[in-house]
């Protein structure tokens, strides 16, 4: 056909092969990942932070409960042992309880707790712990303390100090045991222990009676007294202890108790009328406790290796070291004298009678006073007390010695400190 073309092909090179694969380019396939892993990740976080309601800061209880926190408490394995620490097993977490002991001192000076109720939110935040080795530290200091073990319903103070539980506190409120009975000796002199006796059917009853807050009253004459509580939120039991007690403080866990459950606990002390004395922050992580205290973004102040001087293990002596004494009587600093007789008031007097008889400086016109020279510095120095030797040793006759007394002209009231210092100055 006249209208049709015919074209021929003709291979001028050979076809070269890629030197790479197109696809897939792992290079782009992996900063494409990284961002988009990245993206998630602070999404995941922010998510979890805004819905994650438990307490790591000390700042988030204190603005939950409008209290301080009175100790923060750094978990160690001690403290999770039969025996919940003790003196000389509790190596450098005895620090943090001697922080609490003290803030519990300077918690009010014009009336200062005789009874102190520790509780917790729910069960399993240690409040049994805290509450046996307060005790503990508390008569180490020398006070007498009774640890009373109110909780009648999982009772553990007695498994703590290895002590019977045939006469405790049931058997007290009850009637059938006398106070006395039931008191038993702690692993310290100065520490007493109350067990809890029998579990009764009717616990709140028992520790809402009147003879309870009699009991409490007995034992704050002699002792300072430490109620351990059951939980304040599942049961009543807490509430009302801290309502016979002189206030209660609540241990909460680091990590684990939840915002509501902190301000629910401040809201039923709140309810009752009861004495919110603090919170404690237990259970926290030793590389943690300083953005615990401090808040996000601080560093570790060496929860865990207080030691200078002390060491950093355990101290086995610290439960048979001595405790200073409560006795006062016998610091007296005149041994029988009256004040006046101490040799420190004897010299101050002698100084303030020989600068009363110092001749007054000369005037100047424009009515200052001269700078004092040497010769009148030589002056004052050979008033002094040790005139007789001074005598002695130049040959000439000692001056007369001032009286220790200073007196001041009959019929005048005494000069005050500011007129005396112008007599002194002649003006």
């Amino acid at each position: 056909d006249a209208k049709t073309s015919v074209y021929r092909v003709f291979p001028l090179t050979a076809a070269a092969r890629p030197s790479a694969p197109s696809s897939p380019n792992w290079q782009r396939n992996l900063v494409a990942g990284a961002a988009v892993g990245l993206l998630a990740g602070i999404v995941l976080v922010v998510l979890r932070k805004q819905l994650d309601s438990r307490i790591r800061h000390t700042s988030e209880v204190e603005k939950l409960t409008g209290s301080g926190v009175l100790g923060v408490i750094p978990k160690a394995p001690t403290l999770q042992s039969k025996r919940r620490g003790g003196l000389g097993e509790l190596g450098t977490t005895a620090e943090a309880f001697r922080m609490l002991r003290t803030n519990l001192r300077y918690i009010s000076t014009e009336r200062p707790p005789r009874s102190l109720v520790i509780t917790s939110a729910m069960q399993g935040e240690g409040k049994s712990t805290v509450a046996a080795n307060l005790a503990r530290v508390l008569s180490a200091a020398g006070q007498s303390v009774v640890l009373v073990d109110t909780d009648l319903r999982r009772p553990t103070v007695h498994e703590t100090f290895e002590l019977e539980n045939l006469v405790g506190l049931t058997e007290v409120l009850t009637g059938q045991a006398p106070l006395a009975s039931a008191i038993q000796q702690g692993d310290h002199k100065n520490l007493a222990v109350i067990t809890a006796g029998r579990v009764p059917p009717n616990p709140s009853e028992l520790l809402g009676s009147r003879r309870m807050s009699a009991v409490i009253e007995a034992l704050g004459e002699e002792y300072f007294v430490v109620l351990d509580a059951p939980p304040l939120l599942p049961v009543t039991d807490a509430g009302l202890l801290a309502v016979a007690a002189d206030g209660a403080a609540v241990v909460y866990q680091h990590g684990r108790t939840h915002r509501e459950q902190v301000g629910l606990c401040s809201k039923v002390l709140d309810q009752v009328g009861a004495h919110y004395y603090g919170s404690i922050l237990n259970m926290t992580p030793p590389k943690q406790m300083g953005s615990t205290i401090y808040g996000y973004g601080a560093g570790n102040y060496g929860g865990a290796t207080y030691g200078y001087g002390y060491g950093g293990g355990e101290d086995a002596s610290a439960a048979t070291a001595p405790t200073p004494s409560p006795e006062v009587r016998d610091l007296t600093l005149t041994q029988g004298g009256s004040p006046t007789e101490l040799p420190g008031k004897q010299d101050a007097a002698r100084l303030q009678a020989t600068a009363q008889l110092a001749p007054a400086p000369a005037r100047t016109t424009s009515g200052g006073r001269p700078p004092r020279g040497p010769a009148q510095q030589a002056d004052v120095r050979d008033s002094t007390p040790n005139e007789p030797a001074r005598a002695q040793a130049t040959g000439e006759p000692a001056r007369p010695q001032p009286s220790s007394e200073v007196s001041t002209p009959q019929g005048q009231a005494p000069l005050t400190r500011r007129a005396r210092r112008r007599f002194d100055h002649g003006e």
